[in-house]
């Protein structure tokens, strides 16, 4: 009789860490794998004009120095994973309720693009929402118009962000109703 060896005996550990270099930046990527890969770190970092050209069959690096300089340059300390939220579209999710002060992002409840635009709805928390402090973007506090659209640099004009504060007088997004039939009023 035979034993199988286990799945993970001869399988290759995930690298500690992931690099790209394109023309206009280093991007890497710091990895730890206890049980699931998890990112710990980032960093980018801009490269000169013509210090990296495209090419398959000729010198694409122009600068050694320079390059291996942004490669291993000393960084500022990363942002630690627990101090990112994301959003997630999940099948079924918990529901939240507030109370007091709290930074959250919320359940994706629609997402699709159209016309090159991506539209999303987070549903955040259950109930009435009394306040809104800030509203971020990739960690950006934000300033918006009182239609919604983003005025604050970079994403100025670039982005629409509304919200509703659950009260039971309250329709649903309109707008999005005009790119998406299947979002009805009610969605609301």
């Amino acid at each position: 009789m035979s034993r199988a060896a286990s799945p993970g005996l001869f399988a290759t550990p995930p690298p500690p860490a992931a690099i790209e270099i394109s023309s206009a930046r280093v991007n890497a990527v710091a990895l730890s794998s206890h049980g699931s890969v998890t990112i710990t770190g980032h960093s980018i970092e801009p490269l000169p004009a013509g210090l990296v050209t495209p090419a398959l069959n000729a010198i694409n690096v122009h600068d050694q120095s320079a390059l291996a300089g942004a490669i291993f340059r000393p960084r500022q300390q990363s942002t630690k994973p627990e101090d990112v939220q994301q959003s997630v579209s999940i099948a079924a999710s918990d529901r939240v309720v507030i109370y007091g002060q709290f930074q959250a992002t919320g359940n994706w409840i629609f997402g699709d693009s159209k016309a090159g635009s991506l539209h999303k709805v987070l549903a955040v928390c259950e109930g009435k929402l009394v306040t809104v402090l800030n509203l971020k973007i990739d960690d950006n506090i934000i300033t918006r118009d009182s239609g919604g659209v983003v005025t604050s640099a970079p994403y100025n004009g670039k982005a629409l962000f509304q919200y509703r504060a659950g009260l039971p007088t309250e329709t649903y997004f309109s707008g999005l109703a005009s790119f998406f039939p299947e979002w009805t009023s009610a969605h609301r």
